[in-house]
């Protein structure tokens, strides 16, 4: 059992301070009063019939995708509409059912709703910590609390008597992902565990964590929650002083020449943030290119590591220059709307100045959508070889394209259902169903590599180039 700290300090309340408590009650009243109140049985059936309804009519494709999902929705509502429930309560069901359709691309809320609002507008408070998820083990990564007293790199292994193991089974069950793919679930959790811990598993003041350090010693440590505005103050005051400065990354690419490999990095197809670089698919990968070639590099390393994907002219103007020939059927890739319109979509020919080196490409759980669908691309019509984790969206389609929003009649919530289905040719080189880009070479770090700064991916690409 964990006690929480406690203040023994007594002093004279003047005014001011009078004034600040009484502010500091009304807000926390106002919270509880938001957070704490409940949708009736009623209310709660019928929006999630509602839900079902609209995921039924907005996503193509989910009888084929996920055949299940009308039953398993309906068992849901079944087990609902007797009582009532708090917000936080039905937001859970809500994210069971959208899991349920088996795609990644949902929206679930947003800051201004019943639910999240208490984050931005700092009225509630949550485990100060960032978390790394390796091989379905939780690993603390960065300690924003007052305390400071949560080791980096530590494996946690309960928090207020809760398992590790135990809570990642409950967030997988609350966060959409494409098929059977955990490795997106798992990098979506890197970014967001502190906020998904909170509406899925435990809004406790305190919470008691144990962990075990790297030198294999178990300690217990109790950190208070705090705000997001708390949190960043801590950032400010006791992490990025002992932060080695990061130089400017751009968000889009790099481009490195080393003495026997060229390095293309690609980190975001996001539309706004090639607009804002002003870049043009076409000409981009014409201009990369020309410079590779200068290069005389026999090397090619791709790195779509943690790229969640955009534009899809991204994905398919760099193909002329990387096909190893022209493909008998250039049909590339099929969309087909909520409403039953189809586009299709054909490969452009193999440039004249494609690289003719060896392409090596690295991809993790965080490789997503158009970026995932680049590395299926290279897999099927280049020469390269895949190495990492499986990549986070379904080989041979997924819903994605734009989405439609809905709002619940009763709680209010906003929904995004992605409306279009894009479909890919018959795989040579993969043949699953619901799984990522499967690496021929599967990298998988560890803690201890991270705290090192180690990059196995890149390290595995270059031994392949050394052995060649």
């Amino acid at each position: 059992m964990y006690l929480k700290p406690t203040d023994c300090t007594f002093r004279t309340m003047n005014s001011i301070d009078i004034l600040k408590l009484k502010s500091t009650i009304y807000a926390l009243l106002i919270c509880a009063f938001s957070y704490a109140q409940d949708m009736s049985g009623a209310e709660v059936k019928e929006d999630l019939i509602f839900l079902q309804s609209k995921i039924l009519q907005y996503q193509p494709g989910i009888r084929k995708s996920a055949p299940e999902f009308e039953k398993l929705s309906n068992i849901i509502i079944a087990q609902n509409g007797e009582d009532s429930l708090t917000y936080l309560e039905f937001f859970r069901e809500v994210c069971r059912m959208s899991v349920m359709a088996r795609e990644g691309h949902y929206s679930l809320g947003n800051w201004s709703d019943t639910v999240h609002n208490g984050f931005p507008n700092n009225t509630i408070a949550y485990i100060p910590m960032d978390v790394k998820v390796i091989n379905h083990r939780l690993y603390i990564e960065e300690d924003y609390s007052k305390e400071q007293e949560l080791t980096a790199g530590s494996e946690i292994l309960r928090i207020n008597g809760k398992p590790a193991a135990a809570i990642l089974q409950e967030l997988y069950y609350c966060i959409p992902s494409d098929g059977s793919i955990i490795t997106n679930v798992m990098d979506e959790l890197d970014q967001t565990f502190a906020y998904k811990y909170y509406l899925f598993i435990d809004q406790s003041e305190y919470f008691g964590i144990t962990f075990k350090e790297i030198s294999g010693a178990e300690k217990s440590v109790s950190v208070k929650a705090l705000t997001r505005k708390e949190q960043r103050q801590n950032i400010r005051e006791s992490v990025l002083p002992n932060r080695p400065q990061k130089e400017n990354i751009n968000a889009v690419y790099s481009l490195d020449i080393a003495s026997n490999y060229a390095r293309l990095t690609l980190r975001s197809f996001n539309s706004n943030k090639l607009s804002k670089r002003d870049i043009k698919p076409r000409r981009f990968f014409k201009d990369i290119f020309d410079t590779i070639r200068r290069s005389e590099t026999e090397n090619l390393i791709i790195d779509l590591r943690g790229n969640p994907g955009g534009l899809f002219e991204m994905a398919q103007e760099i193909m002329p220059y990387v096909m190893s020939e022209n493909p008998k059927d250039p049909f590339q890739r099929k969309s087909t709307s909520w409403s039953g319109k189809e586009r299709k979509y054909k490969f452009r020919k193999r440039s004249r100045k494609a690289f003719e080196g060896q392409i090596y490409v690295l991809i993790n759980g965080g490789t997503f959508s158009s970026g995932s669908t680049l590395a299926r691309y290279l897999k099927e019509h280049s020469n390269a070889v895949i190495i990492g984790e499986e990549s986070g969206s379904r080989y041979e389609s997924f819903a994605a394209g734009s989405k439609q929003y809905v709002q619940l009649p009763n709680s209010g919530i906003e929904i995004g259902i992605p409306r279009y289905l894009i479909e890919f040719g018959e795989g040579e080189k993969q043949t699953t169903q619901n799984r990522g880009v499967l690496p021929d070479y599967t990298v998988q770090p560890t803690m201890l590599h991270i705290l090192a700064g180690r990059d196995l991916h890149l390290e595995k690409a270059l031994e392949l180039i050394s052995e060649k």
